[in-house]
This record gives structure tokens, C-alpha cells and sequence, in this order.
């Protein structure tokens, strides 16, 4: 079967209101998102539509509020998997995070933003979860912490392992039946299972903004501007980590996505292709416009198992060479109107990948 695999940036999307001192987070930081209910509806109105046109099997959301509490008002994902599944025609469902076995209410130890994932239902089941931060970081790196804890450093990395659920395997086994029924029954072999499986790390590391501690996170002048140190700390942490089997689940195929904060050709970027992974985003590819300037902060990245089956990969050009006065914002005096709820064009600032593979 083939399955689509979408990486989106979802623009700070909080369900806690940026208004009357309100706070988000395990740090009790200010909410990075709408400022007011009418800025929320206009934000979830065009998420939704356009997570709906790329209608994907999973979704690695980044930029969404840290809270995954089952009850917790401040649950921005599981707001946004109700109205997914209120104006769609497939049922969505959200990734209860865990570390080393425990229920975590927050992915990132400090920040207000996290990475969440999403999924069709009838396409996958969650076999297993995992989260790195520096309580759980291999040993090698223990030394370079904080990497993943604190103000200055990466985003927490959220690794799930989605095996293809029973329903999705019943139909693709009937389906293959019926189209040998004209043949003998016994040249039937529906696979091994074992192997309908991937897992996908989804990463968000520190941008080229404030400086990190640390040595080598100070812009050296050579374009990669301020923590790269800290940011190749990342990915050799999560290289390393997913050699272990975080998740709990023995799966071959292993998918790396999110935003790198780093171009085609710095460290953490060519750190996964010279470890064992590859990349379908070109180095003169774009999907993220900085004070005009464009190029390539998100990548999906691909193991030698996972590559084999890659059918497709996509950048969706729906954010970044759109003009932010279409976006969800009432800032600045914009005129209401300039908003349409029903295209997703500017529902971020980053363009979605997406990947198509068969498992």
C-alpha cells in the first residue's frame, strides 16, 4: 500500500489566547499564537482546509502549543484532530506522547512550542513512542548537554513507530484476492508484516536567532549564521539514538523530518547524508523565505530501507512565496477581508513536504 507522510509547519498554532496575561507551557511562557478568538477561528479555518487538500496518512506538526494533556484546555492538537474530523470524511487521530514508557503532558521541557503527530486511523496504528531530551540522550553526548533542555537549545525530538492498522491490511489483502480470483488462490502471499512499519523522528532544532551557550554557536562568518554547534549536536544525538530502537519497535524503515534551521549544505544537514540517510529536497530547493532570501529548512530524510520504497516527494508551494497579509493575523490595521478561509495559501511561513511510500 502507499501512504502519504506530511511535515507542516502549523504557524504557532495555540489554543491558549495570546490576551490577559494568559500563560503556556512548562515554563508558564507567554502563548505564541492568536491574540483573540476571532484570530484562533481564522487560524484553524485555513489549517484545516489545508491540512485537508494534502490529506496525508500522518502528519509531523510543527510550531504547536507543548500541552498534550487528555483534559487540558491547552491541548492545541487534539482541538485541531476534532475539527479535522468534523468537516472530513476521514477520522484523525493524535499521538499520546511517552518517554521511556511514561505519559508525558509536555513534549519540550521548557519551550511553549512543541512538534505533535497526527494520523488517519484506518491507515496506521501507534506502535510505539519516544521522546529525546537530555535525561535519556546517549552517553557519548552527555558531556555537550544541554542540547535538547533549556531557553538556548534544540526542540525536544519526538520519534512514533506507525505500523499499518489491521482495517487498512484486511482491505489491501480482500482487494488482492479478488483480483486473483481468476488465478490459483495459493499464488496469493500477502508479505511480511513485520515489516509494514515506519518510524519517523520529528525534529525542530534551535534557530539562527539568539546565541546558544556553548562553544562554536556564534555566527563564525561562513553563512551557516549563529548555532551550529548546537544544532550538529542534534542530529549526531538523534543518529545515535534511533540506532537503539527508541520507540520499543524493531522497524527497518526510519524517516527523519522537521525543521533543521540549517541549509542544504551545513553540518547538520550533511551529518544525516554522510550517516546513512538520504535526502529527495535538491540543495537549490526552497521552502522558507527570510528577508528575501530562500532556501531549505525542512527536510524529509530517508534510511537506505525507507529510500527503496519512496514512490514520490513533494514541496507543496503553499506559504512561502505568499505575501504574510493573507495569513490568519488581524495585526497592524489589516484588513479583514484580505483573509480566505477556504484556500490554504499562507496557512505558515514554511512550505509542507510531503512523501509518498509503499509498504
Amino acid at each position: 500500500d502507499e501512504f502519504n507522510i506530511v511535515s507542516a509547519n502549523v504557524l504557532n498554532y495555540f489554543v491558549t489566547l495570546d490576551e490577559n496575561g494568559n500563560t503556556s507551557g512548562p515554563s508558564n511562557l507567554e502563548p505564541r499564537g492568536a491574540d483573540s478568538a476571532a484570530e484562533f477561528e481564522r487560524q484553524s479555518e485555513k489549517l484545516v482546509t489545508a491540512l485537508l487538500s494534502l490529506n496525508s496518512d500522518i502528519f509531523g506538526l510543527l510550531e504547536i502549543e507543548n500541552d498534550f494533556g487528555e483534559t487540558s484546555t491547552g491541548n492545541a492538537v487534539k482541538v485541531l484532530v476534532d475539527k479535522l474530523n468534523a468537516v472530513g470524511e476521514d477520522t484523525y487521530d493524535w499521538v499520546r506522547p511517552k518517554q521511556d514508557g511514561v505519559d508525558k503532558t509536555f513534549v519540550d521541557t521548557s519551550d511553549a512550542i512543541s512538534n505533535a503527530f497526527i494520523f488517519k486511523s484506518s491507515s496506521f496504528r501507534v506502535a510505539g513512542v519516544n521522546i529525546l531530551t537530555d535525561s535519556n540522550i546517549p552517553d557519548a553526548f552527555t558531556d555537550a548537554l544541554p542540547i535538547f533542555d533549556g531557553s538556548g537549545s534544540n526542540r525536544a525530538t519526538i520519534a512514533v513507530t506507525f505500523e499499518v492498522s489491521t482495517d487498512r491490511r484486511n482491505l489491501r489483502d480482500a482487494t488482492a484476492h479478488r483480483s486473483l480470483s481468476l488465478f490459483s488462490q495459493s499464488s496469493f502471499d500477502k508479505g511480511n508484516d513485520d515489516l509494514e512499519c515506519i518510524t519517523i523522528a520529528l525534529c525542530h532544532f534551535k534557530s539562527k536567532g539568539s546565541v546558544s551557550a556553548g562553544e562554536g554557536n556564534q555566527d563564525a562568518g561562513d553563512g551557516a549564521g549563529n548555532n551550529n554547534a548546537i544544532r550538529l549536536l542534534a542530529s549526531q544525538a538523534v543518529a545515535e539514538w534511533l540506532k537503539g530502537n527508541p520507540t520499543g519497535v524493531d522497524c527497518p524503515n526510519v524517516m527523519i523530518m522537521g525543521d533543521l534551521n540549517a541549509y542544504f549544505k551545513e553540518d547538520p544537514v550533511q551529518y544525516f547524508l554522510n550517516n546513512g540517510y538520504d535526502s529527495l529536497v535538491k540543495e537549490d530547493e526552497g521552502s522558507f523565505v527570510f528577508d528575501g532570501y530562500w532556501g531549505s529548512l525542512d527536510y524529509q530524510l530517508y534510511n537506505e530501507d525507507l529510500f527503496e520504497k519512496v514512490k514520490k516527494f513533494e514541496k507543496i508551494q503553499y506559504n512561502s512565496f505568499e505575501s504574510l497579509g493573507l495569513d490568519y493575523n488581524l495585526d497592524f490595521g489589516r484588513p479583514s477581508t484580505w483573509f480566505d478561509g477556504s484556500v490554504p495559501y499562507r496557512f505558515s511561513d514554511h512550505d509542507p513536504l510531503v512523501t509518498t511510500v509503499k509498504l
